[in-house]
């Protein structure tokens, strides 16, 4: 090594030295959803009023769950949540809109309806015309399929409880 890239190994440890360290691991003691904030704790010190995000854009974390926290202006008291280990809930641009939808399950909600629209086109399909019945031999062919009934979907069971989006 030469002595232009000693020195400049050592200029740059120096100033790494004077650099404090803007971030901390601790652990979630509380939250409070309604003010968007967090109590935290990490080596005995208490960090309460932490941001959970900004406005409609929050995480909170579980209780007793790892964080890890940002130190604005390296100042304990103005810090902000940047990741949670575990996350109780969680607002992208509020929640106006209910829980992100669970894509699985209303896909199976889609098949049962086009499971039971293709049922009906085969009893449709199926079903041989009878002069002079009135419809009678219609109505026997299809007596599976529209005694049947659907149950209409509840909203909740398509969303995700923990997920929320405006």
């Amino acid at each position: 090594m030469d002595v232009i890239q000693e020195l400049k190994e050592a200029i740059i440890a120096q100033v790494n030295a004077r650099v404090p360290v803007q971030t901390v691991w601790a652990e979630c003691v509380a939250t409070d959803v309604a003010s968007g904030t967090m109590t935290a704790t990490a080596n005995g010190l208490e960090y309460a009023d932490v941001l959970l995000g900004l406005g409609d854009d929050i995480t909170v974390p579980e209780p007793n769950s790892k964080v890890l926290l940002g130190l604005v202006g390296n100042k304990a008291e103005a810090t902000w949540l940047i990741y949670a280990e575990r996350i109780a809930l969680r607002h992208i641009n509020g929640k106006a809109k209910g829980g992100l939808v669970v894509a699985d399950l209303v896909a199976l909600r889609l098949n049962a309806i086009e499971q039971d629209i293709n049922t009906l086109k085969t009893v449709m399909a199926s079903w041989v015309t009878a002069g002079g019945d009135g419809g009678a031999a219609l109505k026997l062919a299809a007596t599976p399929w529209y005694s049947a009934q659907l149950s209409p979907t509840q909203s909740q069971s398509l969303q995700n409880p923990k997920v929320y989006h405006g």
